[in-house]
């Protein structure tokens, strides 16, 4: 069975133990259940998720000629 160490109410490691009591013993007291894993949320009854992160924004693409132009009309620019 695979075992799970909690600090803070997040599991920050797991490891596979043949017995409870030696998981315990070696600070892995909570079965880890089919699903969750590091960086998971435990408040000592129920596993939850830990929240998706927001993805980094991606670089900005390289302008254009349409995007040049776009700009020089805006600013007023007749040539370009």
């Amino acid at each position: 069975m695979i075992y799970a160490k909690i600090e803070d109410g997040v599991c920050v490691n797991a490891a596979l133990f043949e017995d409870e009591e030696i998981a315990i013993d070696f600070g892995y007291p909570v079965l880890l259940p089919d699903g969750y894993g590091i960086g998971d949320l435990y408040d000592g009854i129920a596993w939850s998720h830990a929240p998706t992160p927001d993805p980094e924004p991606g670089p900005e693409p390289d302008p254009d000629v349409w995007d040049e132009l776009a700009s020089a009309i805006r600013e007023g620019v007749n040539e370009v």
